[in-house]
């Protein structure tokens, strides 16, 4: 198993309390396969969150593509995975809350974390209202550098 950088990711010691898994980096991330879930699981002292994703490209599923999505999280759940990481829009851009909503349900009890969509909303503040709060205290979520995706967002 590789990381993004080309090699095994480190067991322990490297400071990360958890992994977002993913597969194919080049279309900015899709649910990784079974095995792949299987060999990360057995990386100790690392939380697992696996990336819900069935395809590259826009986050705008279609009822076939949700299925799947329902699908790859009775998948990660079995394997053993302690989050899911989720992100789904509307075709104007807002977090689709109903949805997302049914994620979150059949996620239960495991973690649920919204991902990089949440950046593609045209008011991210307005889109925090309307996600279902999955959490009572929401995880930052960084861009690239580490600036919260917050600021500088209107």
């Amino acid at each position: 198993m590789r990381g993004s950088g080309g090699r095994r990711p480190r067991r322990q010691g490297s400071g990360a309390e958890r992994v977002e898994l993913c597969g194919d980096l080049l279309e900015g991330g899709t649910t990784p396969s079974r095995g792949m879930i299987r060999q990360a699981r057995t990386i100790a002292g690392i939380g697992l969150h696996v990336i819900v994703r069935p395809r590259g490209g826009d986050f705008l599923f279609d009822e076939d593509e949700f299925a799947v999505m329902q699908a790859d999280i009775d998948t990660a759940r079995a394997e053993g995975a302690d989050g899911v990481v989720i992100g789904l829009l509307t075709a104007d851009g807002a977090v689709d809350a109903a949805r997302t909503r049914d994620l979150i349900a059949r996620a239960r009890p495991i973690s649920v974390t919204f991902h990089r969509a949440f950046d593609m909303t045209p008011d991210p503040f307005e889109a925090l209202g309307d996600s279902g709060r999955a959490r009572r205290r929401p995880r930052a979520h960084l861009r690239p550098g580490g600036e919260p995706c917050w600021r500088g967002c209107r």
